[in-house]
């Protein structure tokens, strides 16, 4: 289906529906078109397994471009292609939001130098998420306060609130 723009040619509607997407079929569609179901369920098995692959390697990315300042270009081209496809929103697992949530903190602290977007973006996950994960998040935010002058008291507050949270036991043999 080809409509004429005024200026410059035809509009590719294929193209618009590469770039844009188009809307899910209605359930009513679905349940009686059973090609179309499957179709559906495949899709979005695919959809779910990418984000789970560019999360993964984002992560990965950044684990490595904390330890080696050369991987830093890697690492921010992991994660622009990881914003393509995911956002915290759309995200089903607590785990994976803290992930993507340490992921993008690291993303603005090593490539961008925006200290101040790390730490909203994990004092956002703090207040939000719950579970074992918010450890790293602690973790994550200690070493952006780490970087800023003058938030050494945040730091040692922080400290002793993991500890309080996280208390480490030694057990006598």
């Amino acid at each position: 289906m080809q409509c004429k723009k005024t200026n410059n040619g035809p509009i590719d509607s294929i193209s618009l529906a590469q770039y844009f997407g188009l809307n899910e079929p209605d359930k009513d569609e679905l349940e009686d078109d059973e090609e179309a179901m499957t179709l559906n369920k495949d899709m979005k098995e695919q959809r779910i397994a990418l984000k789970k692959i560019l999360l993964a390697r984002a992560d990965i990315a950044g684990n490595i471009a904390d330890k080696d300042a050369s991987a830093v270009d890697e690492f921010d081209s992991a994660v622009k292609e990881l914003k393509k496809w995911v956002c915290i929103a759309n995200l089903d697992d607590d785990k994976e939001k803290v992930q993507l949530s340490i992921t993008l903190a690291k993303h603005s602290r090593l490539c961008q130098n925006k200290k101040a977007t790390a730490i909203s973006i994990l004092l956002k996950a703090k207040k939000d998420l719950s579970g074992k994960g918010l450890r790293q998040v602690d973790e994550e935010l200690l070493k952006v306060f780490g970087l800023c002058d003058g938030m050494e008291h945040l730091s040692e507050n922080l400290k002793e609130g993991v500890h309080g949270l996280f208390p480490v036991v030694k057990r006598s043999v």
